[in-house]
């Protein structure tokens, strides 16, 4: 079965029903995003964990704005304190409506920033970085979670995910106009792994802190936002205990779906 045709048949047969036919570039979608992760307690759960990444940066960063970039139907509000949330989806229901490659802040006045797959999705990455470089202050941390490209991921982007995956693209550009389908899921290892020279040459002062890649059922089980749960949430707590197991193992990075990366702000 060719691929394309096996991604139908996935679809066909996996999908969330409360996601079908929805137009990703719209208010409908965002707001029934935000439903599905508060309805479906595995991808809850997942949202925690990896909210848990954001809050422990939060108590390690300086003085300064808390940004969520990319919130959508997120719940980070509820962790983070006094967090600005930013989207510029229509009918996300956040604090401030604007582009991550013109962040409406001043010069070094931001502590943390935070995204959850929201990088692989911006239209001009490196532009991105420079805005990093002008609003965090010294010290200030980014952290990101997100697609990561391994051999075994790799083949479950292309199978089973209606966004585009391009290891081999060869600038850092997406192209396309919409906020939620223009995307590559390549681009974070792209970035960090493939031309981590490129990267390291062009913004001296974000130092790389931490690449760890993860995840390597755990997002598949929860169906994302766009099929079926494949486990109840109760046992979240048992899955992620064996996975995090796994992740110490030295083939693991073999099979990571996810990556978290985390920038501070050199002072």
């Amino acid at each position: 079965m060719e691929t394309g045709s096996l991604r139908k048949w996935l679809k066909r047969i996996a999908e969330e029903p409360r996601a079908r036919g929805l137009d990703l570039e719209s208010a409908e979608a965002t707001a029934a995003h935000a439903r599905l992760i508060g309805e479906k307690a595995f991808l809850r759960k997942l949202y925690e964990r990896y909210y848990a990444e954001f809050a422990r940066a939060d108590r390690d960063a300086p003085r300064g704005a808390r940004v969520e970039i990319g919130s959508g139907g997120g719940f980070l509000d509820r962790i983070v304190p006094g967090l600005i949330r930013l989207d510029l989806r229509p009918g996300a229901e956040v604090d401030v409506v604007a582009s991550a490659l013109a962040l409406p802040f001043a010069a070094r006045s931001v502590g943390a920033i935070f995204m959850l797959s929201v990088l692989h999705h911006l239209s001009d990455a490196a532009a991105f970085f420079a805005e990093l470089d002008r609003v965090l202050a010294p010290g200030g941390r980014i952290v990101m979670i997100e697609p990561y490209a391994s051999p075994m991921s790799g083949l479950v982007y292309r199978l089973a995910h209606h966004e585009p995956f391009d290891p081999e693209q060869a600038d850092w550009r997406i192209e396309g106009r919409g906020a939620m389908t223009a995307a590559n899921d390549a681009l974070p290892w792209i970035v960090f792994e493939r031309d981590r020279k490129r990267f390291e040459a062009e913004f001296p002062r974000l130092e790389i802190l931490r690449l760890a890649p993860h995840t390597i059922s755990l997002y598949t089980l929860s169906g994302g936002l766009s099929y079926r749960s494949l486990a109840p949430g109760f046992l979240f707590p048992v899955i992620a205990a064996a996975e995090d197991l796994a992740c110490r193992l030295p083939w693991a990075r073999a099979l990571a779906s996810m990556l978290t990366v985390e920038l501070r702000m050199r002072g």
